[in-house]
């Protein structure tokens, strides 16, 4: 993996993660600031994410990133919800269904971006294989 497939990876992750539990916190305490700062991180992260699909960083010919590409879409749209229950959350008319989705994709999206992507079966031989083979 890059260094810049590590840190977009980490970015997304944490912000999805991070998010979860300020959404879960305050829903568990009933206090409705720190799902609106879990909002805010689900907005981050999709801003991050339109960054890095805008600015073409990625390589849709790797498994990983092509991954990568998917999960960022997946993100933006999820950010986008997010700010229509932030700003319903402001005017103090809470939608459970919102929230509800939104969480349910946050916890998807962050169980999908920890697995390894699917490899083909076929066997790839290794550099020192191949010279073996001359």
């Amino acid at each position: 993996m890059t260094p810049t497939q590590l840190f977009i990876f980490s970015v997304l992750q944490w912000g999805l993660f991070i998010g979860l539990g300020f959404q879960i916190f305050g829903w568990s305490e009933k206090k409705p600031k720190l799902t609106i700062i879990a909002f805010a991180m689900y907005l981050m992260a999709a801003l991050f994410a339109g960054y890095t699909l805008y600015t073409g960083e990625l390589n849709v010919e790797i498994a990983r990133e092509r991954q990568l590409v998917a999960m960022s879409k997946i993100i933006l749209g999820m950010g986008s919800v997010s700010i229509v229950a932030l700003l319903l959350m402001l005017k103090k008319k809470s939608n459970r269904f919102l929230n509800g989705l939104i969480a349910a994709l946050a916890l998807v999206v962050f169980l999908i971006l920890t697995q390894d992507p699917k490899v083909s079966k076929e066997k790839q031989a290794t550099p020192t294989e191949q010279s073996d083979k001359q």
